[in-house]
């Protein structure tokens, strides 16, 4: 990849972090009520922009899909439970196992348009670091995915 694509590609990246937090915020359900717009649900229309159509020239669209995974100390898990054992109502109720979450976006390729969307994860029921979990979230994941579907 040549420096102009792999900067095209960053912005666009960069751009989709923002889509995400704006996806998260106004289409998902557990969304704080003064920011969900059920409209948008019927109505999805976010963008990344062109900037990918110097990354994939040859392509029509293009899945992107980012993760995270944080992973719970055996130390702060005790720590946490040392807490509640000491009857701290403030902290947790219950030892923090970690969260994995991974976010998927079709985009096309010449316009930005998301084209499709949607996020997997669990509290403490994945870890990123074993391809056995990996790929269970991953399947999760995509098990929506509309390949070769036509509307």
């Amino acid at each position: 990849m040549d420096t102009k694509a792999e900067v095209e590609l960053d912005r666009t990246l960069a751009l989709l972090d923002a889509v995400h937090l704006s996806i998260l915020r106004h289409v998902y359900t557990n969304a704080e009520p003064a920011y969900y717009f059920p409209d948008k649900i019927y109505n999805f229309d976010y963008s990344v922009g062109d900037g990918l159509r110097t990354v994939a020239d040859r392509s029509d669209a293009v899945l992107i899909i980012t993760g995270v995974d944080h992973i719970s100390t055996g130390g702060r898990v005790a720590l946490q439970v040392a807490s509640v054992l000491m009857g701290d109502v403030q902290g947790a109720i219950t030892p923090d196992r970690g969260v994995t979450t991974l976010k998927a976006a079709l985009v096309d390729s010449r316009s930005g348009s998301i084209l499709w969307y949607k996020i997997a994860g669990s509290t403490g029921g994945h870890d990123l670091r074993d391809a056995t979990s990996a790929a269970a979230l991953v399947k999760e994941l995509l098990r929506d995915f509309p390949l070769g579907k036509t509307e």
